[in-house]
């Protein structure tokens, strides 16, 4: 994995895979979203990619790095404390990685020549990540435990949409 974008593809893709042995997680998420930060702070040292200021970037920086330490710390919980995938916990890494995401996509589509379709996307992006959020609070509130699967993989599709852009964007450069 030589630069950041392959490093934001691979970390996107091992977040996104679970594999658990007797609720032992032997692949957990931290391990694909630490990559996706490094990968980040690959991308942080080309000039002009973030377009934030130094403030921004540091909320930036420290939210990504909170993502890996507050999956790191389930997934560690996990192999001691068989607790239910439905506790209220569960949405703190999720609303992490949705402004992650969404700094990520905005980064990518800024300086695109398909800037409007690509804006869309990062628009289109914002809504379905958030009402996917909002849904899966609802799901874990009221204890529906198909409402929460359907959530999870709303929230599968929008890093899907973050994969296409990544994609999308190496193609043009």
């Amino acid at each position: 994995m030589k630069t950041g974008d392959h490093k934001i593809l691979a970390g996107l893709i091992l977040a996104s895979i679970h594999i658990n042995l007797f609720h032992v997680m032997l692949l957990p998420p931290c391990i694909g979203f630490l990559i996706l930060y490094i990968g980040i702070l690959q991308k942080e040292r080309q000039a002009g990619f973030f377009q934030m200021d130094v403030k921004e970037m540091r909320v930036y920086r420290a939210a990504g790095a909170a993502l890996v330490l507050v999956t790191a710390f389930s997934s560690f919980l996990s192999m001691f404390w068989r607790r239910p995938d439905g506790t209220i916990w569960s949405l703190i890494p999720c609303m992490l990685e949705y402004v992650v995401l969404y700094g990520l996509m905005e980064s990518y589509t800024a300086g695109s020549p398909r800037h409007s379709y690509h804006s869309e996307l990062c628009c289109g992006y914002a809504m379905v990540m958030g009402a996917a959020l909002c849904g899966y609070a609802v799901s874990l509130i009221l204890h529906i435990a198909l409402w929460q699967l359907f959530a999870s993989m709303i929230i599968l599709v929008c890093r899907f949409m973050v994969v296409m852009v990544v994609i999308g964007a190496k193609k043009e450069a």
